[in-house]
């Protein structure tokens, strides 16, 4: 949950412009639930097959979001920065299935997590 709400209203409503009170009807319901994390850098954030229980949506810092080639070697698919949040998740949510891929903070991270029950409402 945020626990301060300047820090919500501060970092987040300036990142993601709609969510707000005026635009947003569930606004004090998406606000209640939201998670704030912060993700040392070097962390895995998750791997292939891993359930989608949270949207997140990054505040700042970098992941990347990769898959493992027959070989061995990581294929990097695409990166997230600030703003950003993982279309593969959103996917994931949406059709009730699992993580396709590996995700790592390449950097220290901070994300705010909308519960994938509340997204999908």
């Amino acid at each position: 949950m945020i626990h301060n709400e300047n820090i919500f209203h501060s970092k987040i409503s300036k990142l993601f412009p709609f969510i707000n009170e005026e635009d947003f009807p569930e606004f004090d319901v998406f606000k209640n639930n939201v998670i704030n994390s912060k993700i040392p850098q070097g962390k895995i954030i998750s791997i292939e097959g891993d359930s989608c229980g949270y949207l997140s949506f990054v505040i700042s810092g970098v992941v990347r979001v990769y898959k493992i080639g027959e070989t061995g070697r990581e294929i990097t698919l695409y990166r997230l920065y600030e703003g950003d949040s993982c279309i593969l998740t959103a996917s994931c949510i949406v059709s009730n299935s699992t993580f396709p891929a590996f995700s790592v903070a390449e950097t220290d991270v901070e994300v705010f997590s909308v519960p994938s029950v509340l997204f999908s409402e």
